[in-house]
């Protein structure tokens, strides 16, 4: 009787996830999925009077997942995320008007929002060999807190 409650007992500290008498905390999954006010403002500008204005974004993500979508100004950005919440899209084309853009990100989440480095590569009549803009987001999750688990 002895050996099957010593054997219980060890099962027991096991499954309740002790070793050498530490606990281990569950890890909850990276969740970043939600809605996002997000200022922006042009940091450089080879283009020459681009303009850029505030709008939220709205980020798709599966917890747990390695990919996500943002989805801001009528546009989505589709990239990969890491668990500890760096982030960078797939370069996005757009035709708008006579311009044609290659937009880019990169940026990190916190528990509280996400910043990001929006590149923007334009072609039109006026920049034919192609210019660049800069364009710095800041955006503060709506409600509720991501999960950046490392």
């Amino acid at each position: 009787m002895l050996r099957l409650s010593c054997a219980l007992a060890f099962v027991v500290v096991l499954g309740c996830g002790k070793t050498n008498g530490t606990v281990i905390e569950p890890t909850l999954p990276l969740t970043v999925a939600g809605a996002y006010p997000t200022s922006v403002a042009i940091t450089s500008d080879a283009c020459g009077g681009s303009v850029v204005q505030d709008n939220p974004t709205t980020v798709t993500h599966t917890a747990g997942a390695a990919t996500l979508s943002l989805s801001h100004a009528g546009s989505v950005y589709s990239g990969a995320i890491q668990t500890n919440g760096q982030f960078s899209t797939t370069p996005a084309s757009a035709v708008i008007g006579n311009a044609s853009y290659v937009v880019a990100m990169s940026g990190r989440f916190t528990t509280s929002g996400f910043t990001s480095t929006v590149t923007v590569d334009k072609t039109d009549a006026a920049h034919p060999a192609g210019c660049r803009y800069v364009v710095a987001w800041t955006a503060t999750r709506a409600s509720g807190q991501n999960v950046i688990p490392g």
